[in-house]
């Protein structure tokens, strides 16, 4: 991180502030549900607090992250990583919630692509996790799928696509603004919160541009590209 703002260290401040008493509430909650003696209200009732606290500090993590994008206090560290370990790490970490739900997550890395990239591993996964979650969250049938190809010039693509309901192309622009929710929808709006925001803001970080695509009854792709110099190249920004 280079440099620092007046508002970015009031920040960091109140999110250690806020993490502090989170923690203990997230502790003292997993700490309940190891007693054999609660009854089954009582342990939804607790795992009610731990998902509602486990939101909330993700929350501020990603403000924090948001806010020093925005001020420019953030920056790439480049490193060689298995883009199929990388890929495979964020599918399986999605795997067990489209489970829940019957959907069918997967991946699929066009067969030229290299063994190892260099990327940005932390933002990387950062940004295809929360594209991962977030079409999880609103697809209720079909298929999730992570698409990695390699383009002409050597940038990495990357493609989500879900089966969800869709977002009328009217409407698209609003799911990249913070807390921003597409209006019209108060059943299952697609809600990009913070997580959108950030990710558009960590793929131009990265060098490319965050775009998305929708059709109402068919589903929603996100897609982008990052720069990826070869190995031999310096890293870093």
């Amino acid at each position: 991180m280079v440099g620092s703002t007046p508002a970015g260290d009031l920040l960091r401040t109140m999110s250690h502030e806020l993490r502090t008493p989170l923690n203990g509430i997230i502790g003292y909650a997993q700490l309940l549900l190891r007693d054999k003696t609660l009854n089954p209200r009582q342990v939804s009732g607790i795992g009610a607090i731990l998902e509602s606290s486990d939101q909330l500090l993700a929350l501020i993590n990603k403000l924090v992250d948001l806010a020093c994008v925005e001020a420019g206090e953030a920056r790439i560290i480049m490193a060689e990583v298995s883009l199929r370990g990388l890929v495979s790490g964020v599918v399986d970490a999605v795997r067990a919630r489209a489970a829940q739900k019957g959907l069918e997550v997967g991946s699929e890395v066009a067969p030229e692509m290299p063994q190892e990239v260099r990327v940005d591993d932390r933002r990387l996964r950062q940004v295809l996790l929360n594209l991962l979650e977030n079409a999880v969250k609103f697809t209720e049938h079909g298929r999730v799928v992570l698409q990695v190809a390699q383009e002409r010039r050597g940038n990495l693509s990357f493609s989500i696509q879900d089966t969800g309901r869709g977002i009328a192309a009217s409407r698209l622009d609003n799911i990249f603004r913070p807390f921003g929710r597409v209006p019209g929808d108060t059943t299952r709006a697609k809600d990009g919160g913070l997580g959108l925001a950030l990710c558009r803001e960590l793929v131009r970080l990265m060098g490319g541009e965050l775009l998305v695509s929708s059709e109402l009854g068919v589903g929603t792709t996100f897609r982008f590209s990052i720069e990826s110099p070869n190995p031999c190249d310096d890293g870093g920004q």
